[in-house]
């Protein structure tokens, strides 16, 4: 495929077809609740401890704690109830918390060697420059790559691209990230977002007069 590209032949891509919902990638989150029974699903949830059999490597339950009553102040903290799940053999168990938050919850403690590799592993911030542009697209690439230093984003990409009904007709919008070492300060925001403009103007994939508004938006 790879070769195929190379010399202007269409082939299947590498990567194969992927498909999106109409109003973006959280319909599908939405659905799943659907399907589930209302007492299957906890909202507003913090695991507390993962309990585990160390001998036969297994989960055996789940401890989570939930607000019962969140104050609107916010100067007095919430009531807040423990609850257990026991999970039985042979349960699988869909973990989408970070490598380290999980085996620090996990109970008993793991091995102290392996406790001292967790502080090795690092993770970054993201920053999104999100500018509204007056043009149909910039491209039809799902996904832009700037692995250079000499560029402030490591990646660009349109959701219009992947539903055309995510944006108004004649409007794009470039979401361009930027990997972050530490939160930055409202002055390095504003030279990021400044930075990002300026660099799609440089690189022609807008031009300054097709830049309606941009925003910044933060995920720790």
């Amino acid at each position: 495929t790879l070769v195929q590209e190379l010399f202007g032949k269409k082939g299947n891509h590498l990567d194969g077809a992927f498909y999106y919902p109409h109003q973006g990638i959280g319909q599908l989150f939405h659905k799943i609740e659907e399907r589930l029974e209302n007492a299957s699903v906890t909202m507003g949830a913090k695991v507390k401890e993962i309990q585990w059999d160390s001998e036969h490597n297994v989960i055996t339950s789940l401890i989570y704690e939930t607000d019962l009553s969140p104050s609107l102040s916010g100067d007095l903290p919430s009531p807040v109830e423990r609850k257990e799940i026991k999970v039985h053999p042979n349960t699988k168990i869909w973990n989408t918390l970070p490598l380290p938050v999980f085996i620090r919850l996990m109970k008993p403690s793991p091995p102290q060697e392996l406790m001292d590799v967790l502080d090795r592993l690092q993770f970054r911030h993201l920053g999104i420059v999100i500018v509204k542009l007056s043009k149909d697209k910039i491209s039809d690439k799902a996904s832009l790559y700037f692995p250079g230093s000499e560029y402030p984003f490591t990646r660009l990409h349109e959701p219009s691209n992947r539903s055309s009904i995510l944006t108004p007709e004649g409007e794009t919008l470039a979401l361009a990230e930027i990997g972050l070492d530490q939160v930055p300060t409202s002055a390095e925001v504003e030279a990021y977002q400044r930075s990002t403009l300026d660099a799609g103007i440089e690189m022609g994939l807008w031009k300054e007069a097709e830049v309606m508004e941009y925003k910044w938006d933060f995920l720790p």
